[in-house]
């Protein structure tokens, strides 16, 4: 595990009153604004279906958030932590494979806009990522970011509890009982945020309001909960035994987390007293069905796989884009839909090239992680198994909202500039060497 190093090796940006400024309103505030705004955004989008020329509402809100969030990535580029410089190759790598992809389309005349869509989804949390890295130069821009991505959660929980009681089976996204999306036609981004969002409220007040952490983490949970969304329970599962085990390790340091065991614990047991299990058992009770398991997704992979084992190799290096996964997945299975995952969705759309930038991608990010302080090494651990989880079972690469608060979320965790003086050894030497 990493090592304390003294305060003298603290990174520049974690004290530097000249970088922190007095300013009350910054680019911190429009990047935490972000994922709260697109949440809306994707409200009215499904509610009205809104059309802004060939864009849709969600597509419009998301260019502009886009050009907003390059133009003060750009302005701070200079700014870009020493120690965290692999992650640009890493981003770079991923973009690239996009536009590789692309061009061979293009090449071949069968560049859509359907293709183009998704690679612009990509490219917004990709730039984003990067552009956190440049703003999170304090504690305070930390905090702001992370906050953002609390009030985002904590506003989705109270639409889907609200929508639940009010609507019933009407509002319900299920056949047979009742499951509630929070006004989006699915859930399947949803409960990702949500436990992201009640996690990082419990570390981020650990030290001061800990009982207004544990009363969000105990709402976003009663939401995902009443989602039923599987591949946001299995994440926020691992993540509460990756928890409890930190806990057992660091019971000193380490005792905010104990507080998602017990909350989970007393929702679990509230859900069971007002709601029941029933409606539950029936979510999972197609788990061992086959290819229909998990609403179809075991069908869903298997059809992908056999797509690309039967792609020319050109298109298994660089992909067929976003347009011809969903139409071999409709031939299939009837809908115009991705693979549900998105390990397969890289290798269709993309290729061996885009899947294998991806993991580097992910392999970064852990590096990262490592790299954390000791206190922000237990909280970005179980944040990295909600995002690992939903995205391996049920695929966020497209969904930007999603996506907007993984990995600024993890980012800020492991920049705390608290937890910087405990960065290990290995952080302060490398920090050495690049400067």
């Amino acid at each position: 595990m990493p090592m304390s190093p003294t305060d003298a090796n603290v990174p520049p940006c974690a004290s530097d009153p000249a970088r922190t400024g007095d300013r009350v309103i910054g680019p911190a505030h429009v990047i935490a604004a972000i994922p709260l705004l697109g949440v809306v955004v994707g409200q009215f989008q499904d509610r009205f279906e809104l059309m802004l020329g060939p864009l849709s509402l969600a597509q419009a809100y998301h260019v502009a958030a886009l050009a907003v969030v390059a133009t003060i990535g750009l302005a701070r580029l200079h700014r870009f932590p020493a120690a965290w410089r692999p992650v640009l190759p890493a981003v770079l790598c991923v973009a690239g494979s996009v536009v590789l992809s692309g061009a061979c389309l293009l090449a071949e005349g069968r560049l859509s806009m359907e293709t183009a869509v998704a690679a612009g989804q990509i490219a917004y949390w990709l730039v984003l990522w990067l552009t956190v890295l440049v703003v999170c130069t304090s504690a305070r821009e930390c905090r702001v970011i992370l906050g953002g991505i609390v009030v985002t959660g904590m506003y989705m929980a109270a639409s889907v509890v609200y929508l639940y009681v009010s609507k019933g089976q009407d509002g319900s996204i299920y056949e047979g009982f009742v499951g509630n999306a929070g006004g989006f036609h699915t859930a399947k981004g949803l409960t990702g945020i949500l436990a992201i969002a009640g996690l990082a409220a419990v570390w981020l007040f650990r030290e001061r309001s800990r009982l207004l952490g544990i009363s969000i983490l105990f709402l976003c949970l009663a939401g995902m909960l009443l989602t039923y969304q599987r591949a946001g329970q299995v994440g926020l599962a691992l993540a509460v035994v990756w928890l409890a085990v930190w806990y057992g390790r660091r019971r000193r340091s380490a005792g905010w987390a104990l507080y998602p065991v017990v909350i989970l614990a007393m929702a679990l047991l509230v859900m069971l007293a007002t709601v029941g299990t029933e409606d539950l058992e029936k979510r999972w009770d197609d788990i061992w069905e086959g290819d229909k398991a998990g609403s179809g997704r075991v069908g869903f992979w298997k059809t992908a796989f056999e797509h690309y084992t039967q792609m020319d190799v050109l298109s298994q290096i660089s992909g067929i884009g976003y347009t011809d996964m969903a139409d071999a997945m409709e031939r299939k299975h009837g809908a115009r839909i991705h693979t549900h995952s998105d390990v397969l969705d890289f290798l269709l759309m993309f290729g061996a090239v885009g899947l294998a930038a991806f993991l580097v991608m992910h392999v970064v990010l852990l590096r990262m992680i490592w790299l954390s302080g000791s206190s922000a090494f237990g909280i970005a651990i179980a944040l990295y198994l909600v995002m690992a989880s939903q995205s391996a079972l049920t695929g966020q690469a497209l969904c930007t909202t999603a996506m907007s608060c993984y990995l600024p979320a993890i980012t800020c965790v492991c920049l705390h500039p608290q937890d910087i003086a405990h960065t290990s050894a290995r952080h302060v030497g490398y920090t050495a060497r690049a400067a």
